[in-house]
């Protein structure tokens, strides 16, 4: 139990305890304040008001920065430098005439809703362009010069923002997960090591030299020594992944890579671990002969060979289009182990060799499959390589060929903000309503600020009534101890220079933590905007008007998602559960035709492309489930049964991407397999069916995971084939996971029903 458990309480636990900040989204908070604070002492400085939308287009240049691939980075930064700074010059043209504002302010609301259908990159855009409307509609232009004037300074500072992050300043914010890899596979060749040692130890030393369950026996002393640094590596492979994506907003391939890699170092050491016992067990057995022992020592020769070989590959960020040395040998001598146990047709061997070495000789296989697969996860990872945000454009682009790719970028905006769902043009039209009525009241009734009234009900506002009762209670309760933070800085700081330190600090720490608490950054952005707002030094009232206006915003957005056209995660989540249940066959599907398991079918999808459609399909149900549990007074009987089934997913795509890892086969696959494949295949499907009608799945298929043996005669041909049982079989597994957890939703709702 942490001792932070011991002061608060327990529901408070996790989350102050992820509040942890990656060294990546302190470079980034120090990038995006450089930007901000720079323009705001040189407006100090000279004298020169408008350099605060200088200032303004860093800030929030530095927000649009998605993360991600170069290309992504870059384009988001550049689209909301030319769509700001168009923004800026109309909403200051605009100003003056309070009817044509009210209703450009409606289109620019509803339109940053709509761009929601761009994912969270688009949705982050939108509402951008919609508070930098807000922003300078707040203080009219004196004329078209001033107005177009600002629109410049807003570009200028966002171009010397994205300069800063992509050319200046750049960081690689996956850097420290390859690290981690790296080292849980070193330490996976350490023990790899110390097996091998073991064993020739163990063959050496006199049969009864210590007793089998001796600690001090080599292979005792292998599992005292050499486990726990694996199992401490790969957790902190998996912690440090974990926080470094919290930081990115768009999808990274990168990340989804190395989370399949940590799974498959895991299962990796978990078969390594149990081929020590098998091993063990061969070492005195009578049956054993020297020759297989030797052809055993050779395997545990080239183990850690290819161990060391696959650590240096994910260390490195370049593809050489050669597989990790030691891989080879490591197979071949494999097949020569299973040549002497289970000899080609026609050859006899000495003498019967027992269960024993058969068992050995199946484990040791199991290992280097997995060496395999995780070799290959590495070349697509590094084949993607965009994990860095210093990578490069790999050549350079003409200039026609710059406009004709910008020219496609848009044209696919607009297709896509031509056809949004259902969800999305409520909100739009719900968005674009209620900015209004804002804007409107803020004028009527003269309120101070007005303008912050209004970026909060942009803000607060979210397509499900429980994403915006959460986002207000964060923005609101944030506000106001932020408030109390500003309203002592601008009582106590006296001198201009602190008061532009005091602001580089907020800057960096709510950029910092934008991706890890929305009630943080709230609570380090209100001091910032206060400040920012009215530079002059002792004028701690605007604290106040910052929370009166907050509280008045975040009231009208709850009002509005519930009173316009309200929409609860709950009403869709049998549609997000079939569509998920339906990648998860296609990432199956797709896994076993490469395994030969399935037969092939014209158009079908490449792994590649299955597991991508899965994974973004599990990101969704995953912020479905988020968007559900925060609507207040939902009944959660069924909560466990959905966190079970998102876990399993995972789980089966890991399983799913081992199966299609293996090299193509040669000749039919064993017949028990493939009918093993049809019936994961009928399980999924009809899986789907039953999420999306909420009828009780049908009774599960106990024998999918029965053991693979006597599935195929192994023999070198057939040698690839039959190791698509063991991923077959963890595929299974997980598939009956799946029917057992969505059995219990079933049970769940129709409890939750009869309560009602």
């Amino acid at each position: 139990m942490s001792a932070l458990s011991r002061f608060v309480p327990p529901t408070a636990v996790p989350r102050l305890e992820r509040a942890h900040v990656p060294a990546v989204a302190l470079l980034a908070g120090l990038r995006a304040a450089t930007a901000t604070v720079v323009p705001i002492v040189l407006a100090a400085l000279l004298r020169q008001p408008l350099l605060i939308w200088a200032a303004l287009g860093g800030w929030l240049t530095s927000l649009a920065d998605a993360g991600g691939a170069y290309r992504t980075r870059a384009r988001s930064m550049a689209a909301f430098i030319v769509g700001g700074a168009l923004t800026c010059a109309v909403a200051s043209l605009a100003g003056g005439h309070r009817t044509l504002a009210l209703v450009l302010i409606a289109v620019w609301a509803g339109m940053g809703g709509l761009m929601r259908v761009g994912g969270d990159a688009g949705a982050a855009l939108g509402t951008m362009f919609a508070a930098t409307f807000v922003a300078a509609l707040a203080t009219p232009a004196a004329d078209a010069r001033e107005a177009w004037l600002r629109a410049a300074l807003l570009a200028a500072g966002g171009l010397s923002a994205m300069v800063l992050a992509l050319v200046v300043w750049p960081v690689r914010p996956y850097a420290p997960v390859r690290e981690s890899a790296t080292a849980a596979v070193h330490a996976l060749s350490a023990l790899a090591r110390g097996l091998r040692d073991a064993f020739h130890a163990a063959v050496r030393a006199p049969h009864d030299a210590h007793a089998p369950t001796d600690p001090r026996t080599p292979f005792g002393t292998l599992a005292r020594t050499r486990h726990a640094p694996v199992r401490a590596a790969l957790e902190e492979a998996r912690v440090t992944l974990a926080q470094t994506r919290r930081t990115r907003l768009a999808t990274s391939r990168a990340a989804e890579d190395l989370a399949i890699l940590l799974e498959q170092i895991d299962e990796l050491f978990a078969a390594l671990v149990g081929a020590e016992g098998a091993v063990e067990a061969v070492s005195h057995a009578p049956e054993v002969d020297d020759t297989v022992r030797e052809a055993i020592a050779t395997v545990l020769r080239r183990l850690p060979e290819a161990l060391d070989g696959l650590a240096a590959s994910i260390a490195t960020s370049r593809r050489s289009g050669k597989r990790p040395a030691g891989l080879p040998a490591l197979d071949g001598a494999v097949v020569a182990l299973w040549q002497l146990v289970d000899p080609l047709p026609g050859a006899t061997p000495a003498r019967p060799l027992g269960e024993r070495v058969g068992h050995a000789a199946a484990l040791l296989e199991q290992v280097a499959t997995l060496v395999d697969a995780t070799s290959d996860t590495v070349a697509a990872m590094l084949a993607g390589n965009d994990d860095s945000d210093a990578a490069r454009p790999s050549r350079a682009w003409a200039p026609m060929d710059v406009l004709r790719r910008a020219a496609s970028t848009v044209a696919s905006g607009v297709r896509m903000l031509a056809h949004p769902d259902l969800v999305t043009r409520r909100h739009a039209a719900r968005l674009a309503l209620t900015v209004a009525a804002a804007q409107l009241l803020g004028g009527t009734f003269h309120v101070a600020r007005a303008q912050w009234m209004t970026t909060t009900v942009l803000l607060v506002l979210q397509p499900y009534a429980g994403a915006t009762w959460q986002r207000g209670a964060a923005r609101v309760g944030g506000t106001v101890l932020g408030g109390v933070v500003a309203a002592v800085l601008a009582a106590v700081v006296r001198d201009q220079l602190a008061l532009a330190a005091a602001m580089f600090v907020l800057a960096v720490a709510a950029v910092a933590v934008r991706r890890i608490d929305y009630a943080l950054f709230t609570f380090f952005l209100t001091p910032l905007f206060v400040l920012l707002a009215e530079p002059a030094l002792g004028d701690w009232r605007l604290a106040g008007v910052r929370i009166v206006d907050t509280v008045t915003g975040g009231v009208l957005a709850v009002l509005a998602s519930r009173l316009l056209w309200p929409t609860f995660e709950s009403q869709g989540i049998p549609t997000t559960l079939g569509v998920l249940m339906d990648r998860v066959r296609e990432s199956f599907d797709a896994a076993a035709r490469s395994a030969g398991l399935l037969p092939e079918i014209a158009g079908g999808a490449t792994h590649a492309r299955a597991r991508r459609r899965m994974g973004l399909a599990a990101n969704m149900a995953d912020a479905a489930l988020e968007r559900w549990l925060a609507e207040p007074r939902v009944q959660r009987h069924d909560a466990e049964a959905l966190l079970t089934m998102l876990a399993e997913v995972r789980r089966v795509g890991v399983a799913c991407t081992g199966l299609a890892a293996l090299p193509p086969h040669v000749g039919a696959p064993p017949a028990a397999l493939a009918e093993r494949a049809v019936a994961i295949d009928a399980m999924l499907a009809d899986l789907a069916d039953a999420v999306r009608t909420g009828r009780a799945p049908a009774p599960a298929d106990q024998s999918v995971v029965a053991s693979a043996a006597g599935a195929s005669r192994r023999t070198a041909e057939h040698h690839v084939v039959s190791a698509a049982a063991g991923p077959l079989s963890r595929v299974a597994r997980h598939v009956l996971g799946l029917h057992g957890a969505a059995a219990r939703l079933v049970v769940a709702e129709s409890d939750a029903r009869d309560a009602a």
